[in-house]
């Protein structure tokens, strides 16, 4: 089976309900995120010296969010942007 065939990417997904008990819609995705191990953080908390620079750089990278495997912590992180508007975008993101 490929990766990123439909039938693993379906697999993947039943496992993690499986897994984490998910059994309807409305679980907390940024929960369940911290339940895998990964950090979760929106864009406020991406620390740089000055704001415009925070602001390039998260720009630079995507006005939703963005995701990066971090190889000093062996952690995946997820960073969103919590000034977007609705918050079901905020969720999708993550995911």
């Amino acid at each position: 089976m490929h990766y990123n065939s439909e039938d693993f990417i379906v697999e993947m997904v039943a496992d993690i309900y499986e897994d984490h008990c998910i059994g309807e819609y409305g679980f907390d995705p940024i929960q369940l995120c911290k339940d895998m191990g990964h950090l979760v953080m929106p864009y406020d908390s991406f620390m740089v010296d000055a704001e415009q620079d925070r602001l390039y750089l998260l720009e630079k990278q995507d006005k939703d969010g963005f995701s990066w495997y971090n190889p000093k912590t062996n952690k995946c992180e997820i960073y969103y942007n919590n000034n977007r508007k609705p918050w079901l975008r905020h969720k999708f993101t993550i995911l």
